[in-house]
């Protein structure tokens, strides 16, 4: 039978309006699990929706609470951003528990937190990795960091560049990266820290990069996925694992506790860090990509075998490095005045051709300085400044660390002497040049202190009167002060200034004055005299009456 073209064209642009239409419907529609029933999400409420979710915690007696949180209003793209990850799985038909074993049978404790090994926290600090799609990156960078500090037992903030393995793997943020592109980039080329690379939650070119960045990167040794029962001893054996799993509504408006998926539908699929586990309630601990104040600063917790959380987690290895030699004796001044910016040299070589970070001790109870990494045997030169408050002898001393945590001794001491600097000498008092006995009389005064700080002041107005110190005030302010001389005479006037340090200047140049006698007012003195006279009249009235 001949089909007619023109309905053939019409049935097939029906064909696609429904398709389309269809998948429109598909996309804004959340899951209740209350009842099963679909309910349209465009536009939703967040309290409406966050009551539900209280009331279905609250009906399964679950051990997590829900409140809004900085992700639970993000619009749709957004979460399509931030949700599109790939899981990182070898082979979704092979059995997650027939895995090789990459562990050997060790006995477990009941829970693990690599945030507290004995009071040391091997974890670095919570980053956000805003609305764009880079949650991989983020959960290697997390392991990463960790393993690096763990493998060197150096716990000194490992900062590596997200940036980096994101966008030089082939990632944006509209359509995240694969997992297997960033291990293999981790692998071949390594991860620079996050001086050379900074991060954005916007598309970044991978030229931004530092000229020097393949001296300062950080490469992945080995990597492997290891089955749901040796998770826990991989854990402790190799550090913090790289894990998938799905999102549920929900979890955006988880705040803490132990989370189980209970309301909305599945929005896609998260990376993240697994840190420890706790096997009496049954949990892992997980550090998140959502900033500080999502979740338990952060982190959060959620229970065994659910949202695929253990169902392919990987764990990474980094070689052991040779440390740097011990840098160069400081060189730079012997001597200084406190609040000026002195610059130091020195210089360390590593065996493995690795960048360098310079970690100094200025030995003013400052932490110590660590500057960013550079080129082994590339002499550098460095800056400090001891506070105004700081007087006295400096034993100043550095050591070398290389990009994989791993230290050297701490070079010879140098000794610097600083000194507080005096405010200047005051300009010469200025005013009248003569006075009269029981007048009081002002003179002003300028002072500047070099360091900035306020100054007190102190007049010696040449009549053994008491001193004492007046102020503070602004340094490059004029200062003026009155006094009263009761008699006629030559006196020498001059002032001195000390900062709020104690450190005093010299005496300004004297000024001289002289006392001349004080105005008689004539008429003044004959109404004086006319009143006695009128009491003396008086007087002898009263006496002839």
């Amino acid at each position: 039978m001949e089909i007619n073209k023109k309905n053939l064209y019409i049935a097939i642009f029906i064909f696609i309006l429904l398709n389309i239409l269809s998948f429109s419907n598909a996309a804004t529609i959340t899951l209740d699990s209350t009842n099963n029933s679909l309910t349209k999400s465009k536009s939703y409420d967040e309290n409406s929706i966050l009551k539900q979710i209280q009331e279905k915690i609250k009906e399964k007696n679950a051990k997590w609470t829900a409140n809004i949180t900085t992700i639970s209003s993000y619009s749709e793209e957004e979460l399509r951003n931030i949700l599109n990850a790939v899981p990182d799985a070898p082979d979704k038909t092979t059995d997650n528990d027939k895995r090789e074993k990459k562990t050997d049978n060790l006995e477990l404790p009941d829970s693990f937190d690599w945030r507290d090994v004995n009071g040391t926290n091997y974890i670095t600090s919570v980053k956000n990795q805003g609305t764009c799609g880079a949650c991989v990156a983020f959960a290697f960078i997390g392991v990463l960091e960790s393993v690096v500090q763990i493998n060197s037992n150096n716990t000194f903030n490992c900062d590596l560049s997200e940036a980096d393995l994101f966008f030089c793997s082939g990632g944006s943020c509209d359509y995240g990266v694969f997992p297997w592109d960033t291990l293999d980039h981790l692998e071949t080329y390594g991860v620079t820290d996050e001086y050379c690379f900074p991060y954005k939650d916007t598309d970044l070119n991978c030229q931004f990069k530092c000229p020097d960045w393949e001296v300062r990167s950080v490469k992945v040794n080995s990597s492997d996925f290891v089955s749901y029962s040796d998770m826990k001893e991989a854990l402790i054996k190799y550090g913090p694992l790289f894990t998938c799993f799905t999102v549920y509504q929900d979890f955006l408006y988880y705040e803490s506790g132990i989370y189980e998926p209970l309301w909305g539908a599945q929005l896609g699929t998260h990376c993240t860090v697994i840190v420890g586990y706790n096997d009496t309630e049954e949990y892992w601990i997980c550090k998140n990509s959502w900033g500080p104040n999502w979740g338990e600063n952060g982190f959060f917790r959620i229970k065994y075998r659910k949202c695929g959380i253990d169902t392919d987690a990987r764990y990474l290895t980094v070689s052991k490095s040779n440390p740097p030699t011990t840098p160069a004796m400081i060189d730079g001044p012997k001597t200084g005045q406190a609040g000026t910016q002195y610059y130091f040299r020195t210089v360390s070589e590593d065996p493995d051709d690795n960048a360098i970070y310079y970690i100094f001790d200025w030995g003013d109870g400052t932490s110590y300085e660590i500057i960013p990494p550079h080129t082994s045997g590339e002499t550098i030169n460095v800056s400090h400044i001891w506070s105004v408050k700081d007087q006295g002898i400096f034993n100043v001393r550095v050591k070398a660390m290389d990009i994989y945590g791993y230290e050297s001794n701490w070079s010879q001491s140098t000794t610097i002497f600083i000194h507080n600097n005096p405010p200047d000498k005051p300009s010469k008092p200025e005013g009248p040049n003569r006075i009269r006995p029981r007048e009081e009389t002002t003179y002003t005064t300028f002072v500047n202190d070099s360091n900035g700080d306020p100054v007190y002041y102190m007049w010696d107005w040449g009549d053994n009167s008491d001193q004492e110190w007046l102020g503070p005030v602004n340094s490059g302010e004029n200062i003026s002060s009155s006094h009263t001389w009761y008699k006629r005479s030559k006196f020498v006037i001059k002032v001195k200034t000390k900062d709020i340090h104690g450190a005093e200047s010299e005496w300004s140049e004297p000024l001289t004055i002289w006392g001349s006698k004080a105005k008689t007012n004539i008429f003044k003195n004959y109404l004086s005299v006319y009143d006695r006279l009128l009491q003396f009249l008086e007087s002898l009235k009263n006496i002839n009456t």
